[in-house]
């Protein structure tokens, strides 16, 4: 691999400006000091931990993965895992209301000009990573197990109005998948599905499988999996990759890869300053200091969208005219901060994600009065005094939700309303959020990941949808969804989705307040990173193409910033926040 001469980090404008603001007056010979000290200690920090990167490149993983079932992974480190050892079979280009198809697993994909009739043809030399051909029996037995098990994170996408699609084996190597009718949304669920292996997972009746089910850990990717690791050094796990002989695609330019476990989303930060991994989804906050330190930075707009839920069982199913009332008298702008910064963090303006071409591009709300919404709370508690209105949120201090809880006490009661606080560990949150009939708790910040599919946003809004958190329910709604999933033609397809987002912005039974975007941090000695294509999850559409160029420096670089011995020697190594709370594997 090549090697090139160490490039000292040019101070950002900012970080410039702000250590030189305390004093308007400050000399060159003070700005060139701040500056030299500056490169001086990037340099040190590369000396002292930066290792070369070698065969192995390293991810950071926030999270220890839970369920390793690509049908039933809801966790981001668990997803990740499972998008590093299986391809999809085609990526879907979405971008103003019109797509493209770019085949991976697939040779080719044919769809009939209604959207009712899908024909696949996989690669000849797709293979598992146990040297077993992908075939037709794989595409067939994923669909089924998602129309078999109704409550796969998959939902119902493989049924159209509750009838299940057709799959016809064609060959050992083609299908045809049949629709009840015209679904326009059939094409996005088809490329999310996992395609996993028949003869390994026919075998396994759980639908839970532990990070220790490494038998199931059969993938068809450019990396598969060898084993879980405990690293004595550093007190965690991490999962280590080969690279797949028979990967039917290009070769992968690093031997091997390791996705390291950190416990919380600040950890990645103080592993990457340490130069332990190369690539890892930061924080916001991390963003500046990381780019200091010869990191890239990339973000996504494919976040997170953070809603308010208004449980329809709790008090304001009771009192819905109140809803109003309490999203204007809380300050979205003070919740924002907990999230992220400015630049990472913006007002939603739909229960759709950011990035989706449906959105609707209304404001969100209109600009009322703010004191008057106040002046209806406090009426509200004066006239039903045996109201309160309880606030859930998860108790777990690496969640944001704690501070905005504690905070929005605070803001209601400066008011004279009190907003009672139901704090929760995060398991007994969710089963009295997945349970709309519990009204333990009236509201609750609630986010969901961002997806190019509108049509997928339907279940947590359809009556009786287990995914409907609410318990809203509104048949003129859910007649729409169908008629929206129907219709061929884009533009009248982007009304009818218009007015769903319309319907559910007025009745409010979540309401949209901000669109978190993702970011990823990839050390700089890392190349080909734009042909690889970085995305908000999964890491790289296509992590076979990253390569490396190391760095290197001289003595002579040491001594023109006067680093000595003893400088390098009590470098501060931050990788000990890392603790690790409980081991994969012993």
């Amino acid at each position: 691999m090549k090697r090139k001469k160490i490039i000292f980090f040019t101070l950002l404008i900012s970080v410039f400006l702000s250590s030189c603001a305390k004093d308007s007056t400050s000399s060159t010979a003070e700005i060139k000091e701040a500056l030299f000290n500056t490169e001086k200690g990037v340099l040190v920090a590369k000396a002292a931990k930066q290792k070369e990167i070698g065969d192995t490149i390293k991810y950071g993983l926030v999270g220890y993965p839970a369920n390793m079932n690509p049908f039933y992974s809801e966790s981001d480190s668990s997803n990740r895992i499972i998008e590093l050892l299986y391809e999809p079979l085609f990526y879907l280009n979405d971008q103003n209301l019109n797509y493209t198809t770019e085949t991976n697993l697939l040779n080719s994909l044919e769809i009939e000009e209604d959207h009712k009739v899908f024909k696949l043809t996989l690669k000849e030399n797709a293979l598992w990573h146990d040297g077993t051909p992908v075939t037709s029996d794989d595409i067939i037995y994923s669909i089924n197990y998602t129309i078999e098990h109704r409550d796969t994170k998959h939902k119902d996408l493989f049924r159209i109005d509750g009838e299940p699609v057709s799959v016809e084996k064609n060959g050992e190597k083609a299908v045809t998948i049949t629709l009840p009718r015209t679904s326009m949304s059939f094409l996005y669920n088809l490329a999310d599905l996992t395609i996993v292996p028949s003869h390994i997972y026919s075998k396994y009746e759980n639908t839970f499988f532990s990070v220790k089910n490494k038998d199931s850990f059969i993938g068809n990717g450019p990396f598969a999996f060898e084993n879980i690791y405990y690293d004595t050094t550093s007190f965690t796990d991490y999962f280590k990759f080969n690279k797949f002989d028979g990967y039917f695609g290009e070769e992968p330019k690093f031997s091997h890869l390791e996705a390291k476990v950190a416990v919380h989303g600040t950890t990645p930060r103080y592993e990457m300053l340490d130069y332990n991994v190369q690539v890892g989804y930061i924080n916001s906050s991390d963003a500046n200091a990381l780019s200091a330190v010869d990191y890239n930075i990339y973000e996504f707009p494919q976040g997170e969208v953070v809603n308010l839920l208004y449980k329809e069982a709790g008090l304001f199913g009771k009192h819905p005219e109140i809803k109003d009332a309490f999203l204007q008298a809380m300050n979205v702008d003070s919740i924002k901060g907990n999230f992220g910064s400015s630049l990472h963090v913006t007002p939603a303006n739909s229960i759709f994600s950011e990035d989706n071409p449906y959105r609707l591009n209304d404001s969100p709300f209109a600009d009322n009065n703010t004191q008057e919404a106040r002046n209806t709370l406090l009426r509200f508690s004066l006239d039903h005094p045996e109201e309160v209105i309880k606030f859930g949120f998860i108790l777990d201090p690496g969640e944001p939700q704690e501070r905005v809880a504690v905070a929005l006490q605070e803001s209601f009661k400066a008011m004279g309303v009190d907003l009672q606080l139901v704090p929760l560990y995060r398991d007994e949150f969710e089963a009295k959020l997945y349970d709309p009939s519990n009204n333990e708790f009236d509201v609750c910040l609630y986010s969901y990941p961002s997806n190019p599919n509108p049509d997928s946003y339907k279940s947590y809004f359809q009556t009786d949808s287990p995914y409907n958190l609410t318990g809203y329910s509104n048949p003129d709604l859910d007649a729409l969804w169908e008629k929206a999933d129907a219709q061929t033609d884009p533009v009248q397809r982007k009304v009818l989705y218009d007015e769903i987002q319309r319907i559910i912005l007025r009745d409010k039974p979540v309401y949209p307040l901000l669109y978190i975007k993702t970011i990823m941090a990839v050390d700089e000695r890392i190349t080909n990173v734009e042909q690889a294509e970085p995305k908000a999850r999964g890491y790289f559409r296509y992590q076979e193409r990253l390569d490396k160029e190391e760095f290197e420096y001289t003595q002579e670089d040491l001594d023109a910033y006067n680093i000595t011995p003893n400088d390098l020697e009590n470098a501060p190594n931050n990788e000990t926040v890392n603790n690790r709370v409980t081991p994969l594997e012993d």
